[in-house]
C-alpha cells in the first residue's frame, strides 16, 4: 500500500492517546498510518450520540487491506469499551480518497464490547456527502 491510513478521531470523546493507540495497532500490522492532528473548537462538535473515527484510505486500496484495517479498528473499539464500559456506541467511517477529496464508503457501528459490528453503506444526510475534503495537514 503506497498511501498511509489516516486516522481522524472525534476529539470530544476520543483522546489523542486513544487515537495514537489505533495508529500503533495499524502500524503493528506493517501498514503505514498517521493520526490527523485536529484541534477542538469551542462551540463546534459532532453529535453526541456516538464516538466516531474516520479512516482515510486511498481509493486504490484493495478490499483485503481495507478489511484488515477495519478488523484492527473494531478490535480497538472493543478495547475502548472494555476500559470504559459505560461509554457511548462507537462508529467507524471508512473514507476512500483520491487527491484531496474522499467519500464515505462504509460505516461500521459497535454498540458494546461483545456486540457484532454492523457494517453498512452510508445512509443519513451527514454520511451521504458526495465529497469530503481530505485533511490537508498530516
Amino acid at each position: 500500500m503506497s498511501e498511509p491510513v489516516i486516522v481522524q478521531a472525534d476529539l470530544w470523546h476520543v483522546s489523542v492517546e486513544e487515537a495514537e493507540r489505533l495508529v500503533a495497532a495499524i502500524q503493528d500490522e506493517g501498514l503505514e498510518a498517521w493520526r490527523l492532528s485536529v484541534e477542538k473548537q469551542e462551540g463546534f462538535g459532532p453529535p453526541s450520540g456516538a464516538e466516531w473515527v474516520m479512516l482515510w484510505l486511498a481509493s486504490t486500496t484493495g478490499a483485503a487491506v481495507i478489511s484488515e484495517v477495519v478488523k484492527i479498528a473494531v478490535g480497538w473499539m472493543r478495547e475502548r469499551f472494555r476500559r470504559e464500559p459505560n461509554s457511548k456506541p462507537k462508529r467507524l467511517l471508512v473514507v476512500l480518497y483520491e487527491g484531496d477529496e474522499g467519500q464515505v464508503s462504509e460505516v461500521i457501528e459497535l454498540e458494546t464490547a461483545d456486540a457484532k459490528p454492523v457494517r453498512r453503506l452510508p445512509q443519513d444526510a451527514f454520511e451521504r456527502y458526495t465529497k469530503v475534503r481530505k485533511p490537508s495537514k498530516w
